[in-house]
């Protein structure tokens, strides 16, 4: 019988063997094209955009929602992106095209690589908090930030999911201590996570399924606090109503990718040549929404609430790109911290780490690159929600 520590030393290396595999195929076949399709749109138009694309935007943090409708995030991620701005500040006007200008402009760049560092330093230290200081722990956490989601996702583009995926990280490890103030803490994290990009106020249902009544009210007081509150810098009322507008344009958009559930349909029709149906489609990513809350409410295992909650974040999100896809880091964590060594658990091992791989496999089978990331996801919480509501957990 393997004991547990030996078989999670086995898993670390398997998760990080496809990267390893991955970096040695380019680097003998020197096959440039192999490493040029990982790359988000497989070109190097985009890089970095959506941190300073925002920073342009929150230039003129007053009317940021009336200048574009390309601003998405609530108003504290953009009083964050005004801040980094005043650091290094331009004057440039406030459109689309600048952000490159802004990019470029002086010390940035470098501002961006710090910022980077920072919150891959913090990542790091969480794991190896929720995991153990251990080389294998580091291997893997290492192996996982250069994964196709990671260093050609949320780092190439420069997305905030990075930190938001930390933060939650953060507060789902403080929030069973013993430690009061961290317990505050993990509730102020999460509506922080909110205040940057909504869709993470879903993790508050955490503590409505433990019926930690009291925290929960606490949290929502949080999250509106955060919400509301930096309108005051962004237009006021008038601020909100704009952020409605330009929410309901976001929430309207559809692109045939492999991302989330609606684009997922939508590209799947475009290959069979069949007109999208964009009805079907948000009533079928309304299905999965409703599958992944139904089965957080009737399983009993702590790690597949954080699955379900990040399949959510992962598949649901409208427009979203392959950065989404770090989200599922929290559930590996929590389920490496968790997994027993049953028959389940190899195949989670398996479908977890083709998310967390970069796939060259991938590029010598054919197709884009989010396929490969994503299609495992799928995998993944259709086999949860099966084994939670049909099949039964061990």
């Amino acid at each position: 019988m393997i004991s547990r520590e030996r078989r999670v030393q086995y898993l670390y290396f398997f998760f990080a063997w496809g990267g390893i595999i991955s970096f040695l195929l380019i680097l003998i076949l020197q096959n440039t094209g192999a490493g040029n399709w990982l790359v988000m749109e497989n070109n190097f138009n985009w890089q970095f955009s959506d941190f300073f694309r925002q920073i342009v935007y929150a230039s003129d943090l007053r009317n940021i929602y009336f200048n574009t409708e390309d601003a998405p995030f609530p108003p504290l991620a953009y009083i964050f992106f005004h801040l980094i701005y005043k650091i290094n500040p331009f004057s440039l006007p406030v459109e689309l095209k600048s952000w490159r200008q802004a990019q470029n402009h002086q010390y940035n760049l470098l501002i961006f690589l710090m910022f980077m560092i920072f919150v891959s330093i913090f990542l790091v230290d969480i794991v190896k908090k929720i995991l153990g200081n251990g080389r294998w722990t580091s291997f893997f956490i290492y192996s996982v930030l250069l994964s196709a989601p990671f260093l050609s996702g949320a780092i190439e583009r420069g997305n905030i999911a990075i930190v938001v995926c930390l933060l939650l990280l953060t507060s789902l490890f403080w929030k069973d201590t013993t430690i009061a103030w961290k317990r505050e803490a993990a509730l102020i994290l999460i509506a922080v996570s909110a205040g940057l990009k909504i869709y993470p106020a879903i993790f508050g249902l955490i503590y409505l399924k433990e019926k930690r009544w009291s925290e929960t009210v606490r949290l929502i007081i949080y999250g509106l606090m955060f919400f509301f509150v930096p309108f005051l810098f962004t237009g006021g009322l008038a601020g909100i109503r704009q952020y409605l507008n330009v929410l309901g344009v976001f929430g309207a958009s559809t692109a045939a990718r492999w991302t989330n559930v609606r684009n997922f349909w939508f590209a799947l029709q475009n290959r069979l040549g069949v007109e999208g149906n964009i009805y079907f489609a948000i009533i079928l990513e309304n299905i999965y929404f409703l599958f992944c809350i139904f089965s957080l409410f009737r399983t009993s295992k702590k790690w597949k609430c954080t699955l379900f909650l990040s399949g959510i974040l992962t598949l649901y999100i409208p427009n979203s790109y392959r950065y989404v896809a770090v989200y599922m880091l929290i559930p590996l964590v929590f389920w490496f911290k968790q997994q027993k060594g049953s028959w389940n658990d190899y195949i989670y091992a398996i479908l977890f780490s083709a998310v967390f791989t970069i796939p060259t496999h991938g590029y010598l089978l054919g197709g884009v690159a989010d396929f490969w990331i994503f299609l495992p996801v799928y995998l993944l919480m259709v086999f949860a929600v099966l084994e939670v509501l049909v099949m039964g957990e061990e």
